[in-house]
């Protein structure tokens, strides 16, 4: 027996019930499949050894058993709350994480067995942790540390405040303890809840900036359709979550509204995320130089370097040192003009894309866009054949049934028709806009990703680039004296680690020619 009261157990599915409406409200907003979401209750007898060996309390358990739970089976990757991720207490893994929630490794900052975070930490985001004896919900960010809950004095819930359950348990302990009195029953002396001190010290969330359960998960509820949260915005969702694409698209559609047209919404988020992604596309050249411009303006830690190898130059006692410390300032410099042969191919390349540093006509972003699309378009088919050729396999007992795989079938063929309605919208667009013209689609892109063509040049750059760096070293290594045995070996561990680049570039590009010779 677990020993929960009724309206114990009516507070924890309350707190279910509420988690899966906002679960549904992602899935209303498109952002999860209703597919992914897993409602309790779950059968976890398998769990129960995981469960006590964390001891957890029977609340907590009890909790994990009825609470919905978001799984994609890797159709996609999604962030919860606040850049957080979703928890699954069916997981081994997330049951640990769930103790210590902030990586803290310091026993102020374990959970009490009765507390719980109902979501996970994501990349120095926010937790949502619920207390279950108070029956209230705080949401804390990693790095500050603080409350991130918008509406936190909105109801807060006092730091000695008992829930309605709490109040019925000690009433009814009261009572059974009176009758046990009465019944001539004696105490043993021992206290089986003598409060949070008996759980092994201080812990700062017993005093959690937090409110009543049910508020906070109605609040998140109603940040959502108020666009003061989106779905989205940590490490795992894409760049087509980020605010700035879906809050305007929301509105444009009619969330929250009953007339809200998820589909469309999909169709202009592939379309707001390809121009944004063609828009920095196009700016690939300029960036390429200020990146190599900030390797060689790096000129402070430069300057230290290579005054330490001038200083171990200066303090050498054998010609070994000797020798090292002029490899070292030799292969430096060599370093530095390799840099500058980067640098100057940089500059000529922007040059010829970017010229005067514009990268992209403005009157040109529907014909980026619409390039940008059937590039995601191919990439969405590709993935979706993939998965198609997996699940002939399986059906005819080639391979070995991979878990989820319906799962992630359906979501594929979901976005492959997304993406290829967006295509055909931005296609329309580009043409009324800029009648007759498109923008070239290199060899290799709609079957791989790759620009065959691009990728074939670059790896005989890198390999002609090379090659007289390898015999610039071994005609320095020519001029060694039998005494320079750490100079030698540095030099000949350079050559070693340059004609294995040199070779593996060489057999990329026999690929590469192989691949080509398919469009012949």
């Amino acid at each position: 027996m677990d020993g929960l009261t009724p309206s114990q157990k009516a507070q924890l599915r309350e707190v279910a019930d509420l988690m899966l409406e906002i679960y549904r409200t992602l899935a209303r907003m498109q952002y999860l499949d209703h597919s992914w979401i897993h409602e309790g209750p779950h059968n976890i007898a398998s769990l129960l050894p995981v469960y006590h060996s964390h001891n957890l309390d029977p609340s907590i358990i009890y909790l994990y058993s009825v609470l919905p739970y978001v799984d994609t089976a890797g159709a996609q990757q999604v962030d919860f709350l606040q850049g957080g991720e979703f928890a699954d207490f069916r997981q081994e893994g997330h049951v640990e994480r769930g103790r210590d929630p902030f990586y803290a490794d310091a026993e102020e900052e374990a959970l009490r067995p009765w507390m719980t975070p109902l979501s996970l930490l994501g990349n120095h985001h926010s937790v949502i942790l619920y207390d279950a004896r108070k029956h209230c919900i705080g949401i804390f960010d990693q790095e500050s540390g603080g409350s991130t809950g918008h509406n936190l004095w909105a109801s807060a819930v006092p730091v000695e405040e008992t829930s309605e359950a709490e109040k019925e348990d000690e009433e009814s302990e009261a009572e059974e303890g009176g009758r046990g009195e009465e019944e001539g029953e004696s105490d043993d002396g021992e206290d089986e809840d003598d409060g949070e001190d008996s759980e092994g010290g201080e812990c700062i969330y017993d005093e959690m900036d937090a409110r009543p359960a049910r508020d906070v998960l109605r609040d998140i509820v109603q940040w959502y359709h108020d666009l003061v949260e989106t779905p989205g915005g940590g490490e795992q969702s894409g760049e087509e979550w980020d605010v700035e694409i879906v809050k305007p698209l929301y509105i444009k559609h009619g969330w929250p509204h009953a007339n809200f047209d998820g589909d469309d919404f999909l169709v202009d988020q592939a379309r707001a995320t390809a121009a944004t992604r063609a828009k920095w596309t196009a700016k690939e050249p300029l960036r390429e130089v200020q990146a190599i411009e900030g390797e060689l303006g790096n000129d402070a830690g430069r300057l230290v370097q290579l005054q330490q190898m001038k200083d171990r130059l200066a303090s050498a006692k054998t010609d070994d040192e000797d020798w090292l410390a002029r490899w070292e300032l030799w292969e430096a410099e060599l370093i530095n003009q390799r840099t500058l042969k980067r640098l100057a191919h940089a500059k000529k390349e922007m040059d010829r894309l970017c010229p005067d540093g514009q990268c992209q006509k403005p009157e040109e972003l529907p014909l980026w866009e619409a390039r940008q699309l059937r590039e995601d378009y191919w990439s969405k088919q590709r993935a979706l054949e993939s998965l198609q050729q997996q699940a002939r396999e399986v059906q005819d007992g080639e391979r070995e049934s991979e878990p989820g795989i319906k799962i992630r079938l359906h979501y594929a063929r979901k976005q492959a028709t997304v993406y290829q309605k967006a295509l055909k919208a931005a296609q329309l667009d580009a043409e009324r806009l800029c009648p007759g013209r498109s923008l070239p689609i290199s060899v290799g892109v709609e079957s791989s990703g790759l620009d065959l063509k691009a990728r074939k040049k670059d790896l005989t750059r890198y390999i002609e680039d090379t090659q007289p760096e390898v015999k610039l070293i071994r005609e320095w290594m020519a001029q060694l004296p039998d005494s320079a045995h750490q100079a030698r070996q540095a030099a000949q561990n350079a050559v070693h680690k340059n004609e294995q680049y040199i070779e593996t570039c060489m057999e990329q590009r026999r690929g590469v020619d192989l691949a080509l010779e398919k469009y012949k």
